[in-house]
């Protein structure tokens, strides 16, 4: 299954319906988060480096130096809570 896909990500939809799906999406996106600094967490992404905040980073310390700038907010204040 490719994530960034949106015909995988339709397709996975009709095949299990919305409810699984989200489930299925939130479990994938809570493994795939590589640090989380200041509340923000720092995903991996298919051209081999991170986002933050919709930005893109080659490196994992870029992302987390970026994210210490970022106005703290509560763990977890995004779409998932991550797990400490």
């Amino acid at each position: 299954m490719d994530w960034d896909d949106p015909a995988d990500r339709a397709a996975l939809i009709k095949r299990v319906g919305v409810k699984k799906f989200s489930r299925m999406y939130n479990e994938y996106y809570r493994k795939n988060i590589a640090a989380c600094v200041n509340g923000y967490n720092i995903r991996p992404i298919a051209d081999n480096g991170f986002t933050v905040c919709g930005k893109m980073f080659k490196a994992l310390e870029e992302a987390k130096s970026y994210a210490g700038t970022l106005v703290k907010r509560k763990r977890g204040g995004g779409r998932t809570k991550v797990p400490r």
